[in-house]
C-alpha cells in the first residue's frame, strides 16, 4: 500500500512540474495532458509514439515521459501508445470543453521484441506544404525480424475530420500512389503495419498541404463514370471534382467567382447543385426541377454579373439568386413549347433559348432582352435535330448543332449533326463541320473559347452509345485535335 501511495505522490509531482512548465490556458477546446510509465519498474518512458482514435494530433513523449496533446474537439477518445520492446496500450479519456484532462498510462515490457514496429520518415515530409495533388506516399520501416511478413494500409484524413477521405487495400509496399486530392486543403495520413491479420505498428499521423490552386481551362464529365473533371491543358492530369453517387451533367463555372453550377437527377427529377471551385460540399439550390419536353437538363447558365442564374422549367425561363432564393419567372415560352436550353451574353446582356414541342426533333431559338421581353424567334424549326445555342464573346452571333441528315427521329438519334455559326446581325449562317468532320459522326455542345478563337465540342459515332470524345478546333472550323477521351460537356472556365 506504502508503494502504490508513493507512486501515486511521485506522479503528481511529476504532472504539477509538468503543468509548471507548460501553462495551460482556457480556451473552448480541451486538452491531453499524460505520463507514461513501465509497468514493472514504475519509471517515466521517452520518445512513446501517442496517437488519439479519432486523429487529432501525434506527438512523442518527451523525456520525463510527459505528454500534451493541445486544442482537442470535446468527445470521447482512444489514447493509444506505441513503442518498440512494449505492448501497445489503449486507454479511453473523455475531452470536454475548455478542460484539461490528465491521463497516466502504463506498459508492459514485450519480451518478444514482435508486438510493434516503427514506421517514420514519410515522404512527403512532416508538414510538407504545396505538394500536387497526385502525389506517392513513402515510408520507412524499422525493426529487426518481421520485414518480409508485413504488409500496409495507409489511411487519409481530410483536415478536421476524424472520417477517412481514404483507406487502401493491403499494400506489400512502402508507397502508395494518391491522386484526385483537392487542392489549398490540409491532409492527415497514417500508415498501420499487419503481420498476417494482426496490426504490428502504426504510424504518427502525417500532416501535407497541397498547393494553392492554379487557373484550370477546362471543365468537362467523364463519360466513365459521370463525374466532374478539370484540367490545365491536354496532357496535364485531370482532377476529380464531384464524388456523388448520382451522375453529374453540365458543369458551368461562375463568371466572377469560380463557384460551380451542375445539374444531377435526384429523387428521380433533375435539379440544380452549386458548390465552390473545388467540387466541395454540393448544395441543391432549386425547389423546382429543370423539367419540360425531353429536357436532357443542360437548360441553365450563369448571368454575366455572377449572382443570379436561368433555367428552364416547362414553359417558364426562371430567374434565381445563387444561394436559391427569389425564384422570378422571366419569360413564358409560345404555346405548347418548352425551354430546354439558354444561354446570357454580358456584352450584348441578350439571351437565346432553345424552345422544343411534344417532338424532340421540333427546336425553335429565340432571342430575348435580359429582363425577358422581346422574345423573337431567330432560327426556326427545320429537318433535323437543331440545338445548344450559345453566345460567342462578343454576343453578335450564335453556335449551335444542327443534324443536316434531316432525320426526323423520335428516339433523337442523328445521322449528321454539324456546327453552325449564325451572325445574328445579318442572319448568315457558316458550316463549320462541314470541311472537317469525320463522315459518320456528330460534332455536338460547342462553346467558345474565353478569348473566342477556339471552339471545344464534343464528337461520336452516329451509332447510337458510341464513345464521346472532346475536341478543340480552331474558330473557323479548322484544325480540329482530339484532346480529351471519353468526355462530354466541355466548357472553359
Amino acid at each position: 500500500m506504502k508503494k502504490i501511495t508513493n507512486l501515486i505522490l511521485f506522479l503528481g509531482v511529476v504532472l504539477l512540474a509538468y503543468h509548471c512548465e507548460e501553462p495551460y490556458e482556457e480556451t473552448p477546446l480541451g486538452s491531453i495532458s499524460g505520463l507514461v510509465i513501465d509497468y514493472e519498474t514504475n519509471n517515466t518512458i521517452a520518445k512513446v509514439l501517442v496517437s488519439t482514435t479519432p486523429p487529432t494530433h501525434s506527438i512523442m513523449t518527451s523525456e520525463d515521459g510527459s505528454f500534451l496533446i493541445k486544442d482537442v474537439d470535446p468527445g470521447s477518445y482512444t489514447i493509444n501508445c506505441q513503442k518498440y520492446s512494449y505492448k501497445n496500450s489503449f486507454t479511453s479519456a473523455s475531452i470536454k470543453e475548455g478542460k484539461q484532462t490528465d491521463v497516466i498510462i502504463q506498459l508492459e515490457k514485450d519480451d518478444d521484441n514482435n508486438a510493434l514496429v516503427i514506421l517514420d520518415n514519410p515522404i512527403p515530409a512532416k508538414q510538407a506544404q504545396n505538394m500536387e495533388p497526385s502525389l506517392t506516399l513513402h515510408w520507412e520501416l524499422y525493426e529487426k525480424n518481421l520485414a518480409t511478413e508485413l504488409s500496409y494500409q495507409v489511411t487519409i484524413y481530410g483536415n478536421n475530420s476524424s472520417t477517412p477521405k481514404l483507406k487502401s487495400g493491403s499494400i506489400n509496399d512502402t508507397f502508395y500512389v494518391i491522386n484526385n486530392l483537392k487542392y489549398e486543403e490540409n491532409y492527415l495520413w497514417q500508415v498501420t503495419a499487419y503481420k498476417e491479420e494482426t496490426q504490428v505498428g502504426q504510424s504518427a499521423l502525417w500532416e501535407f498541404s497541397t498547393t494553392t490552386e492554379p487557373h484550370m481551362t477546362f471543365l468537362f464529365v467523364n463519360t466513365n463514370d459521370q463525374q466532374i473533371y478539370t484540367t490545365n491543358s491536354k496532357d496535364a492530369p485531370q482532377i476529380q471534382l464531384s464524388n456523388e453517387t448520382f451522375s453529374n451533367a453540365y458543369p458551368i463555372s461562375n463568371p466572377i467567382t469560380g463557384e460551380l453550377l451542375f445539374s444531377a437527377i435526384t429523387n428521380s427529377q433533375t435539379h440544380l447543385f452549386k458548390t465552390n471551385s473545388s467540387g466541395d460540399h454540393p448544395i441543391k439550390i432549386t425547389e423546382l426541377p429543370l423539367a419540360g419536353y425531353h429536357n436532357s437538363g443542360e437548360g441553365f447558365c450563369w448571368s454575366p454579373d455572377g449572382n443570379h442564374l436561368l433555367y428552364c422549367h416547362y414553359d417558364k425561363l426562371y430567374k434565381l439568386n445563387k444561394d436559391g432564393s427569389e425564384l422570378k419567372t422571366l419569360c413564358t415560352a409560345p404555346n405548347n413549347r418548352n425551354f430546354v436550353y439558354v444561354d446570357y451574353s454580358g456584352a450584348t446582356k441578350k439571351i437565346i433559348v432553345q424552345t422544343r414541342g411534344i417532338n424532340i426533333y421540333d427546336n425553335e431559338f429565340y432571342t430575348m432582352n435580359e429582363d425577358g421581353s422581346n422574345l423573337t424567334m431567330v432560327i426556326e424549326n427545320k429537318a433535323g435535330i437543331s440545338q445548344s445555342p450559345t453566345f460567342s464573346i462578343d454576343g453578335n452571333s450564335i453556335l449551335y448543332t444542327h443534324d443536316i441528315s434531316g432525320l426526323n427521329s423520335p428516339s433523337g438519334r442523328q445521322l449528321d449533326a454539324n456546327i453552325f455559326k449564325y451572325n445574328l446581325s445579318d442572319n448568315t449562317t457558316i458550316n463549320l463541320s462541314e470541311k472537317n468532320k469525320t463522315k459518320g459522326t456528330n460534332d455536338l455542345q460547342p462553346r467558345f473559347s474565353l478569348d473566342g478563337s477556339k471552339i471545344i465540342f464534343v464528337n461520336t459515332s452516329n451509332i447510337e452509345g458510341s464513345k464521346k470524345n472532346i475536341y478543340i478546333m480552331d474558330s473557323d472550323g479548322n484544325n480540329r485535335e482530339l484532346y480529351f477521351e471519353n468526355g462530354e460537356m466541355p466548357v472553359w472556365r
